[in-house]
This record gives structure tokens, sequence and C-alpha cells, in this order.
């Protein structure tokens, strides 16, 4: 804090010259610029003779901030016209770039990007600077790496689609002026909506190129993701998950792709976003590059329902993995697999539908795979729901709690004839109210505990509400 004291003492004593004291009487004012660097740690003056010196001098200070922890309020104790007075906290971000990803690979990347308000304007220009330098490190363009863009809310939209910037600077101009969308946290929803609308041939999704997707959130998601990522990831779609501050690490695990070593990123500020952007940056450019590819193959000897397929073999290959799938209106999303072991060079595929069209892909593996069978435990028996306080129009619930790590409960239930109504409460809680029932009607109710994995045993009970006293 003294040093800037000083610093403010020194630029009035020298600037308050004759000459300045000159320009001071003709009411020309001398701009100084104070250049001050928090280095993570926010200093605060508490008035005294820097500042008085400075303003009193009738001098115009011109402060800039440069760091993320830089407070207005102490910008404003420096020199209280806050129009002068300028925050450059992604000065040091935009100042670095990462080494670039070289490789003729072609990907088709699209960035989920989480808008709610929980995020903030602020925050969400961290978001931004992370995006730009992350993506700076490819060579953009339709027959190299192409990046899409969706944010989302309670309703995810399409900022741009994959073939909207053929160009790195267009793409750049595309994030610098991304805006900030406000709402609520849809997460599943929204790797739904890149399934289906973002990766797409008709928007620019390419046959032959690398998919990923790339989740940046803050939050947990208000519904469920397990079911919407394994579609990705079943598609052959590539799951990066980067959460900041109050995501949930288990939900960001059951979204993204193994290993999460290099496929997960917790963080515990928007500040700190800018510290892991090189090291996502790598790991992407390793997905874009991919295993080492397959320098030929080659289809022979096609018989009505056999073809063989051969290839050079790759050095260090454990094993290669064959997907072949049938080019027909009818059976066009079969996506059939083969693996061979890593001296395997030739194989012939069988069972194949005569007079059809074949798309093969042969990957080289690179991990020694090991075999073993295991048998998963049962399911443990379902708890106790307890049902009491009924009235004509509500009752309480009561449930054991099951074991494990629940992450929450479902809560159903039903009149006779009638609608079915669903409560979702966090697995730390094992009781509810229900209010707004019909008297002298039957329900059915049903908790059932919800896992990582899935749902648990269900708990049921049935219960008839009384007569409201007006009937009587």
């Amino acid at each position: 804090m003294f040093r800037h004291v000083l610093a403010f003492q020194q630029v009035a004593r020298r600037s308050v010259s004759t000459s300045a004291r000159q320009q001071v009487r003709n009411r020309v004012p001398e701009k100084q610029k104070i250049f001050q660097e928090d280095n993570g740690l926010p200093i605060h003056l508490k008035g005294g003779t820097a500042d008085v010196l400075l303003y009193r001098a009738t001098m115009t200070l011109t402060v800039f901030g440069v760091g993320f922890t830089l407070y207005q309020i102490e910008q404003q104790t420096i020199y209280p016209q806050t129009k002068e007075v300028f925050i450059c906290s992604l000065i040091h971000s935009q100042l670095k770039q990462g080494a670039p990803c070289n490789t003729p690979a072609k990907a088709d990347i699209v960035v989920l990007v989480d808008g709610s308000w929980s995020i903030g304007r602020i925050n969400f220009k961290l978001i931004r600077s992370f995006i730009s330098r992350m993506v700076s490190v490819f060579d953009i363009g339709p027959d190299r790496v192409q990046i899409g863009l969706t944010q989302y809310t309670g309703d995810p939209k399409t900022e741009w689609h994959l073939n909207a910037h053929p160009t790195k600077e267009s793409l750049q101009e595309a994030i610098s002026n991304l805006p900030y969308k406000g709402g609520n946290t849809m997460t599943g929803m929204a790797l739904t909506y890149i399934l289906n609308i973002n990766f797409k041939a008709e928007v620019g999704m390419r046959p032959d190129s690398r998919k990923i997707g790339v989740l940046i959130t803050d939050g947990k998601s208000q519904d469920e993701v397990l079911v919407s990522s394994q579609s990705l990831r079943d598609s052959g779609i590539e799951l990066y998950a980067i959460g900041v501050k109050n995501a949930d690490e288990i939900e960001l695990r059951s979204i993204a792709s193994d290993p999460h070593e290099s496929h997960v990123y917790s963080v515990r500020d928007f500040m700190f976003l800018v510290d892991n952007v090189d090291d996502l940056s790598s790991n992407l450019c390793n997905s874009v590059k991919g295993p080492e590819l397959l320098k030929s193959m080659e289809v022979y000897d096609e018989g009505v329902s056999t073809m063989w397929v051969r290839w050079e073999k790759v050095p260090r290959a454990t094993g290669y993995m064959l997907l072949y799938r049938p080019i027909s209106a009818i059976e066009s999303q079969l996506v059939y697999e083969l693996r061979v072991g890593g001296n395997i060079k030739s194989v012939q595929l069988e069972q194949l539908i005569p007079n059809t069209v074949y798309d093969i892909t042969l990957h080289a593996l690179f991990r020694e795979a090991q075999e073993g069978r295991g048998v998963t435990l049962p399911r443990p028996p379902a708890g106790v729901l307890t049902i009491t306080d009924v009235t004509h129009s509500t009752m309480t619930l009561r449930w054991d709690a099951a074991p494990g790590a629940v992450r929450k409960y479902m809560i159903t239930y039903q009149p006779e004839g009638g609608d079915l109504s669903e409560v979702q409460v966090s697995g730390d809680i094992t009781s509810l109210h229900l209010s707004s029932l019909i008297s002298m009607t039957e329900y059915k109710v049903t908790v059932t505990p919800v896992y990582d994995e899935g749902p648990g045993s269900p708990m049921l009970n049935t219960i008839i509400t009384s007569i409201a006293e007006e009937s009587l």
C-alpha cells in the first residue's frame, strides 16, 4: 500500500513544477496516467497525502487497474471522477497466446456456455476471454477446425453454427460480441439440444471430422444430465466439462468423457479460468489430433454377405477397432463394432446385407485391454414410506434414507383416476408435506432414490384423504 502512496507523492512533486503551475493557472490540465498492478491482492488507499496532493493540484488522473481483483471503490478513492477510471482486468490474458495446435486433422467443436443469472455480466466477460484464448490455438477453417457456440439457460439458443465462421478473425469477433442471456440452468436440455441441432451435417458437421463438445457452467443443473450426455457420447462426441464456483464436480464427471483427469475442470472462481486455459487447449488439441493415423486401409474380396479389410500396422498400437454401418434408409443408424489385437492386420466382416454399401472406419488403439469378470451387487431393498397427518387436502410423507450416495429423491403421487404429480428433493431430505389434495380420494405415493448410475428401489404407499368439514 505504501509504495502506491509514495508513487503518487512523487508524481505530484514532479508534476506540479513551475511549468505545471503555469498550466494550472491557464486551466490547461496535465493528464497523468498511473498504472497499478494488483498482483491478485486488493490494495486499499484510505485517503492521505498522495491522492489529496494530486487531486488538489487540479490534475486529471486516469487510473488503469490491471488484474482481476482491483476494486472499483479503491479507484474512486484515488480519484472521485469515475469516468476517468478504467478496469483492464483482461490485459494479461490477452497478451499471452497458447501454443498453436498444428495438425491437418478436421474437428467440429461445439462450445456450450451457461448464460444463467448466477454468472453475472462481469464474469461472463471472463468467459468470453477464456473461450477466445481457448480457440486461438486452432487452425480455423472449413477443412480444419470449425467451432460453433450455443448459450443456454431455460431455453438454449444457437449463437452460431459450425460453418458460420470460416476464419479465425470472424470467429474471434463473434466471441467478443457474444451477448449475455440470463436465466435458469437447464444443462440436460442444452446437451440434448446440441446433439439434435448443432451436430448436424446441414449446419456444417463433417462426416470425417472429430466431434467434440465443451461445456462451461457455474452451477448444478436443474434437470437430468445423465441420459443426454450419454446420448452425445454414444454418438461419438467427446465431451469436456468445465465447472466454475458452484458447479457440481460429480455432475461434471457424469457428463464428461473418460479419462476425467483430462476432460473435467473444476475451477473455484472465474478469475482462475485463465489459469486452466492452456492445459485445456492442449488436451483439446490432442482430441483433435486423435490417435496416430493409419497410413492405409483396403477393402477387398467383397462377397454377397462378407468382405475383407486389411491395413498397415501402426507402431505401438495395442489393438484396432473397426466401425462399420450400412448406408441404407432402413438401417443407416446401426453401427457395428469389431475389435482385434495389435498383431492383426486383416479381418473378415460377416453377416452383411447383400447389395449394400458399407461405411467403414478403422481406429488404432494404444491401451492394453485387460480382461476380467465381475458381478455387481443387487440393489438394496426398498425402505419404508410412512404417511401421517392426513387431512382432506394435505398429508406428510416420511421415508427411510436410502443407502449410498443419493443425489435426490423423486416423489410421485396420483389420485385415483387423476393425473400424476411429481416433486424432487435433494438426497439429504427424508420428509415432505403435500397440499392441495382432493378430499375422500385414494392416492398412490412413490418415493424413489436417484443415484448417479440411475434410480434405486422405490418406496410405495397408498392413503385415502379425509372428508372436508364443509361436506359433513
